[in-house]
């Protein structure tokens, strides 16, 4: 089994948090990608410290919960509770900064899925999510750099900060689909991404990614 993290989150915040931020990141981008699971305008996921120590099992349940520690504390991740019944005590987790949450994209395919239900994540391109300025938002420029006609930058950068966090990830995973759904004769694309995005016409794409449950995450 191999496993993987970001080079910078190691120097950061040291190489275990990198690795469970890694983890924590892959399941956060496919809930966002499959708009499940957004509380308070925050994406999130769940795990108890036993299934950690499972999916990790060079780390016991006291090393899980010293890592999960460490990140709080460096303002990393917050945690919440939205189980449904009230004794359940299973920890929710976010990320403080959702600028940190990364959509993956593919050329060939809007999400791009792990290879097996293990804790390696293969990563095509990050693409960083959220922010409300957009000459700071590096996911627009990363959505622009993705959408086939370039005219009226302005104006889509003015649509793309009034969107939500889900729909900046939706917009931008599904974006392949919607251009694949298009008729020959629609192609090239004429349509403006202002209007993609104020239409939410990655809706019309019949398309909707699927990725392996595994150790508990919802």
């Amino acid at each position: 089994m191999n496993y993987s993290f970001e080079v910078d989150d190691a120097i950061n915040h040291g190489v275990n948090e990198a690795i469970m931020l890694s983890n924590f990141k892959y399941w956060l981008r496919h809930n966002l990608a499959n708009d499940k699971h957004i509380y308070d305008d925050n994406v999130w996921t769940f795990n108890s410290k036993k299934a950690f120590a499972e999916l990790f099992p060079f780390w016991s349940e006291m090393q899980v919960r010293r890592v999960l520690d460490s990140l709080i504390k460096q303002n990393v991740i917050k945690t919440s509770n939205y189980n449904k019944m009230g004794c359940d005590r299973t920890l929710w987790y976010a990320l403080v900064r959702p600028e940190m949450l990364e959509i993956i994209i593919s050329r060939n395919r809007p999400m791009q899925k792990s290879k097996s239900t293990n804790a390696k994540v293969e990563i095509d391109q990050p693409i960083p999510d959220i922010n409300t300025d957009i000459n700071t938002d590096t996911s627009f420029g990363l959505f622009w750099d993705e959408y086939p006609n370039k005219v009226n930058k302005e104006q889509a950068g003015k649509s793309w900060k009034r969107l939500s966090l889900k729909n900046k990830g939706l917009a931008h995973s599904r974006l392949i689909a919607f251009v694949d759904s298009l008729e020959d004769w629609q192609k090239p694309v004429k349509l403006h991404a202002s209007t993609y995005l104020n239409n939410k016409r990655w809706e019309d794409a019949d398309h909707k990614d699927s990725v392996d449950q595994f150790a508990g995450y919802r």
